[in-house]
C-alpha cells in the first residue's frame, strides 16, 4: 500500500458526538472493475469510529486506558529501562488535556477508566468513575500516577490477560450506544510472566486467540471498539518470532494494514492470513520522550477531529505545504496541527490562508493556541472565508497530523403557506444555526429513509421531523465531511395562505369607489357589494375559522322619507365559493383553495342609500394563529323613482299566495339537494359489540369480552371504508338512510336514520331523533340480539363514523370518542329508553326481551336496594385489538 493510502487510512477518525465518517468517492471515469476493487479496498482500510452498525453517531465516549506497568519501563534493576524518567505520564497528561480543551463548551462527554497489566491485569479506575473535561484532566492524570506507581512493578507483558480484562470492562460498564475507545500503551513484546516454557506455550496460542472465530479481533469489532496502540520500540535483543506474533496481534486488533517501520509482521500465521476491516491505529515512538505528541493527537481524534491530509505528512522533498480545500471556518470548531515527528514551526508567520483572490494572514481568520508539540486554530466570528480555501505553510510540515472538527449539528425549521414555496429558516432555539446563510439554506439536501426528497416533498407526503434527515455539502475535498454537515429538521409549520381581496361593490385600499345602479322593485332585500378574498388551505393540515362579524359596524345614511330607516340597517352574509352562508362565521377544513367573500343588503324600501365603514375578515387557526384583512366600505346606491307602496303590497301578496305551494315544493327540493350524507370516500367505519349498564353509584359501564372499552386499542385494520351515495351508506352491519323534511314541514331538521331498526341512539341527534346532518363524526348505539355474557348488562352494537383526515380522524378519533363524555351520555340515553315502557324507542319494539327488573338486576341501576354488591374484578387489558 502506498504511503498516501496509509496516511489516508490513519487520518480517518471519528468525532465523539457530532462528526461524520469519511467515505472517499471513486472517479466516475474509471473502469467498473477498477472502481469495485478500489471500493473494496477502501471499505477494509477506512475507520468507522464512533458509529454504530446503522451508521449513526454515538453521543458519549467511553475511553479505557490499557497501561503497561511492567518492570521493563523503569525498574531500577532492569538493564535497559524504556522509560526511566516516567515520561509516559507526561504524555498521558497531554492526551487528557487535549481532550478536555477540545470538548470545552460542547455537549460531548468522555468517560474514563484505567486497566494496568504486567503478568496479570487489574482494573484501577472503573470506567465512568472519572469524566474527562477541561477542569478534571489534571486531577485524572495525578490519579493515574498514584494507581500505576513504579514501585511494585511486576515481570511479564501478558497481552492475553490485558485484552480479556479490557473487553470485560466494556461488556459490563459501557452501554452499546456509547463510543468505545481503547488506548493501549506497551513497551514490549508478549511475555507470560511465568517461566520461559509458559511464555512459549502461550505465545503459540496467541494467533488463535487473536484471529479465531471468537478471538480478540472479532470481539473488538462485535463490541464496536476503536483501539489505538502506542508502542515503544522494544530492545533489539527481543526474539524475531516473538516480535512478529506480538505485532500480528496488534495489527489484527486494529486492522492497520501498514504497520510502522520496524514493527512489521515478518512471519504471518496461517490463521491470521486475512486482516479484518480497520477500526484503529498503531503508533510508534522511538523513546518515551517522543510519546507526548501521539497522545495529544489521539486526544484530538477522540474529541472529534477528522484528518485533513495524510497522517503523518511526508513532504517527499517538497518545500512548503498546501492543504486540500477546506470548509468555511464558520462550520469548523477548530483545526489542530500536531507534530508527531520533526520540529514545530519556528514562527506563525510561515502560516497563511490561500483563497482564489490571493493570500491572507492566518490571524485574520483564526486565533492560535500554541504548545510544545501542537497548534490549535480556532475560527474567529468575523471571518468571511467561504469553502475552498487552503491552509498554506512556507515550511514543510513533515511528520505532522492536521485534523479539523466540524461544528455540532445545526438545525432548521421548514414552513409553508398554502401553495406558496416552502421556506427554510435557522432554528431560533439553536443559536449556532444562525451561521447558515441564505445560500446555505437553499443548498440543504433532505432525505426520507435514505431516499432524496425536495423541501416541497416534506409537505406533499405524510412525514414527521423524526422521519427526515438533512445534510449540507460543506467540504469540497471530501476528507473532513464526505457525507456533509448534519442538519437537524426540528419541525414543520404549515399555515393557510390568505391572499388579496378583490372588490365588486366594496372598496379595498387603492380601488376606485364603486357605484351601484338602480334598485329593483319587488325584491325582499336589495343585495350588493360582494368582496372576495382568496384563501389557500393546501398542505395546511388544519381547520380555519372565518369570522366577518365586524362587518356589522357598517352604518348607512339614507335620504329623508320612508326608505331612510331601511338604509340604516344593512345586513351582511358570508359567501364561500359562491354559496351564501348562514351568519358571518364558517369553518374551512378541506385541503383546497377557497374564495371567501361578503355580501351586504338593505331593505326593499330603501331608495337612496350611502354606506360607509370598515369590513374585516378574521382567520383563526386551531393552533391560535390569526390573520385579518380589512377594507373600507363606501357604497352609494340610489333608486330614481320611489316605488308605489300599495301596488308593491298588492303584488307581493298575490305573488305569495300564488307561489305558496310551489315554494313548499322548492324548499323540499332544496333540502334534498343541500343536505346529503357525507362522501363515503372521506369516512371510516368502526364497529364493536359491547355490553353496557349503569352501576348503583351512577357509573356507566361499557365492556367488550370482559374488558373496559376505554382500555381497548383499536387498530387501523379495524377501520373500514363505507359504501353508498348521498342517500344511503353502509359499513359493517350498519346502514344509514337520509331523511329530508316533509313537504309541509320544510323547516324541520334533516337527519339520517338506521334502516329498519328502532331503539337506536345517535350522537349528535336531532330533536326529532336520528343523526344530525351534516356530520364529521357520528356515534350510534343499536340493539343487539346476542345475549349478554353478564346478565346484569345489556348487549349493544356500537358503530362509529370518523373522518379519514383532519382533526379527530383515524384511530385517534375512535379512541377520543370512546373516552369522551358523549359516549357515556349515549349509553345512559339508550338504557333510559329501555326502562321506559312508553318510550317509542323501547327495546321491545324490535322483539328483544325487556330489561331486567330491580329484583334481578344484580345491582345495576337498582334504586331500592339497601346495599349494592361489590363490582366484579377488573379483567386485564388484552394485548391486541378486539376480534372483529
Amino acid at each position: 500500500m502506498t504511503p498516501s493510502l496509509r496516511g489516508c487510512s490513519k487520518a480517518i477518525v471519528a468525532a465523539i458526538a457530532l462528526a461524520t465518517l469519511l467515505f472517499p468517492q471513486s472517479s466516475a471515469a474509471r473502469e467498473v472493475k477498477e472502481v469495485e476493487k478500489k471500493l473494496e479496498t477502501e471499505a477494509e482500510t477506512q475507520l468507522r469510529i464512533c458509529l454504530n452498525q446503522q451508521g449513526q453517531t454515538k453521543p458519549v465516549v467511553d475511553l479505557l486506558l490499557l497501561l503497561d506497568n511492567s518492570t521493563s519501563l523503569n525498574k531500577a534493576t532492569f538493564m535497559n529501562p524504556t522509560d526511566p524518567n516516567e515520561t509516559r505520564f507526561v504524555a498521558i497528561d497531554g492526551m487528557l488535556d487535549a481532550i478536555g480543551r477540545a470538548i470545552k463548551d460542547t455537549e460531548a462527554s468522555v468517560n474514563f477508566g484505567l486497566v494496568t497489566f504486567a503478568d496479570y491485569a487489574e482494573v484501577k479506575i472503573p470506567l465512568g468513575e472519572e469524566t474527562i473535561s477541561d477542569s478534571t484532566a489534571s486531577g485524572i492524570g495525578r490519579r493515574i500516577r498514584d494507581e500505576a506507581p513504579s514501585k511494585g512493578q511486576r515481570n511479564g507483558t501478558n497481552f492475553i490477560k490485558a485484552l480479556d480484562t479490557a473487553l470485560g470492562v466494556f461488556k459490563e460498564d459501557s452501554p452499546p450506544d456509547h463510543c468505545r475507545v481503547l488506548v493501549w500503551f506497551t513497551d514490549g513484546m508478549f511475555a507470560h510472566g511465568g517461566s520461559s516454557e509458559d511464555t512459549k506455550r502461550e505465545l503459540g496460542r496467541l494467533p488463535d486467540l487473536a484471529c479465531g472465530s471468537g478471538g480478540f479481533a472479532k470481539q473488538i469489532r462485535d463490541l464496536e471498539i476503536n483501539p489505538f496502540v502506542i508502542l515503544l520500540k522494544p530492545s533489539d535483543t527481543a526474539q524475531t518470532n516473538t516480535k512478529s506474533i506480538s505485532y500480528e496481534l496488534m495489527q489484527q486488533v486494529t486492522g492497520d494494514r501498514t504497520m510502522p517501520a520496524g514493527f512489521e509482521v515478518t512471519n504471518p500465521s496461517a490463521v491470521c492470513s486475512k486482516i479484518l476491516p480497520a477500526v484503529g491505529e498503531v503508533y510508534d515512538a522511538d523513546n518515551a520522550a517522543a510519546l507526548a505528541p501521539y497522545f495529544v493527537d489521539i486526544g484530538r481524534a477522540v474529541s472529534g477531529g477528522q484528518a485533513i491530509d495524510d497522517c503523518p505528512l511526508s513532504a517527499g522533498g517538497a518545500i512548503g505545504y498546501s492543504s486540500p480545500r477546506l470548509p468555511a471556518p464558520r462550520f469548523l470548531s477548530w483545526i489542530s496541527i500536531v507534530f508527531l515527528k520533526g520540529r514545530p514551526l519556528s514562527s506563525l508567520q510561515s502560516l497563511s490562508v490561500s483563497t482564489s483572490t490571493g493570500a491572507q494572514p492566518l490571524l485574520s481568520h483564526f486565533e492560535v493556541a500554541r504548545s510544545d508539540s501542537d497548534l490549535l486554530l480556532t475560527p474567529i466570528s468575523t471571518s468571511r472565508l467561504e469553502k475552498g480555501w487552503k491552509l498554506v505553510s512556507q515550511d514543510a510540515l513533515d511528520g505532522a497530523c492536521l485534523r479539523a472538527k466540524l461544528v455540532e449539528p445545526l438545525a432548521v425549521t421548514v414552513s409553508k403557506q398554502g401553495g406558496a414555496p416552502a421556506t427554510v429558516r435557522p432554528d431560533p432555539n439553536s443559536p449556532r444555526s444562525s451561521l447558515l446563510t441564505d445560500n446555505d439554506l437553499s443548498e440543504i439536501q433532505y432525505f426520507n429513509r435514505r431516499s432524496t426528497i425536495s423541501v416541497e416533498d416534506l409537505f406533499a407526503i405524510d412525514v414527521s421531523p423524526s422521519d427526515v434527515t438533512a445534510k449540507l455539502d460543506v467540504d469540497p475535498s471530501g476528507r473532513i465531511a464526505p457525507k456533509g454537515l448534519e442538519i437537524a429538521v426540528t419541525g414543520f409549520s404549515t399555515e393557510p395562505q390568505v391572499g388579496d381581496c378583490v372588490a365588486n361593490g366594496v372598496q379595498v385600499p387603492g380601488a376606485q369607489v364603486p357605484r351601484v345602479g338602480e334598485l329593483e322593485r319587488g325584491k325582499d332585500r336589495h343585495e350588493f357589494g360582494s368582496t372576495t378574498c382568496s384563501v389557500d388551505l393546501r398542505f395546511a393540515k388544519k381547520e380555519l375559522l372565518v369570522d366577518a362579524s365586524s362587518v356589522l359596524s357598517i352604518i348607512g345614511s339614507g335620504a329623508t322619507g320612508q326608505g331612510s330607516q331601511e338604509c340604516r340597517s344593512p345586513e351582511a352574509r358570508l359567501v364561500i365559493d359562491g354559496v351564501k352562508q348562514d351568519g358571518l362565521t364558517s369553518t374551512l377544513s378541506e385541503d383546497k383553495e377557497y374564495l371567501v367573500g361578503i355580501q351586504l343588503s338593505v331593505g326593499n324600501k330603501a331608495f337612496d342609500c350611502d354606506l360607509a365603514g370598515t369590513f374585516t375578515l378574521s382567520f383563526s387557526g386551531l393552533d391560535g394563529t390569526q390573520k385579518s384583512l380589512q377594507a373600507p366600505v363606501i357604497v352609494d346606491i340610489k333608486r330614481d323613482v320611489p316605488p308605489d307602496i300599495l301596488l308593491a303590497i298588492f303584488v307581493s301578496l298575490a305573488a305569495v299566495a300564488a307561489a305558496a305551494l310551489l315554494s313548499l315544493f322548492l324548499l323540499r327540493v332544496l333540502n334534498a339537494v343541500m343536505t346529503s350524507l357525507p362522501d363515503d370516500s372521506k369516512l371510516y367505519g368502526y364497529e364493536l359489540p359491547i355490553e353496557v349498564g349503569v352501576r348503583d353509584t351512577g357509573q356507566v359501564v361499557a365492556i367488550h369480552n370482559g374488558v373496559d372499552v376505554s382500555k381497548i386499542s383499536p387498530q387501523v385494520k379495524d377501520l373500514r371504508p363505507p359504501k353508498g351515495d348521498k342517500n344511503e351508506i353502509g359499513v359493517h352491519t350498519l346502514k344509514l338512510r337520509r331523511r329530508v323534511p316533509g313537504l309541509f314541514r320544510p323547516f324541520s331538521e334533516p337527519r339520517a336514520e338506521v334502516v329498519n331498526e328502532t331503539g337506536v341512539v345517535y350522537r349528535q341527534r336531532t330533536s326529532q331523533g336520528g343523526l344530525a346532518m351534516p356530520f364529521r363524526q357520528a356515534l350510534v348505539l343499536r340493539p343487539s340480539r346476542d345475549a349478554p355474557k353478564d346478565p346484569e348488562l345489556t348487549s349493544v352494537t356500537l358503530n362509529i363514523l370518523i373522518p379519514r383526515s383532519g382533526n379527530g380522524s383515524g384511530v385517534a378519533g375512535v379512541v377520543k370518542l370512546l373516552e369522551g363524555q358523549s359516549f357515556k351520555e349515549a349509553i345512559r340515553e339508550y338504557l333510559d329508553g329501555r326502562r321506559s315502557p312508553t318510550s317509542p324507542e323501547h327495546e321491545t319494539a324490535v322483539g328483544l326481551p325487556p330489561a331486567p327488573s330491580s329484583e334481578n338486576s344484580g345491582g345495576l341501576a337498582k334504586q331500592s336496594s339497601s346495599q349494592a354488591p361489590k363490582p366484579p374484578p377488573r379483567p386485564p387489558r388484552p394485548a391486541g385489538p378486539p376480534p372483529r
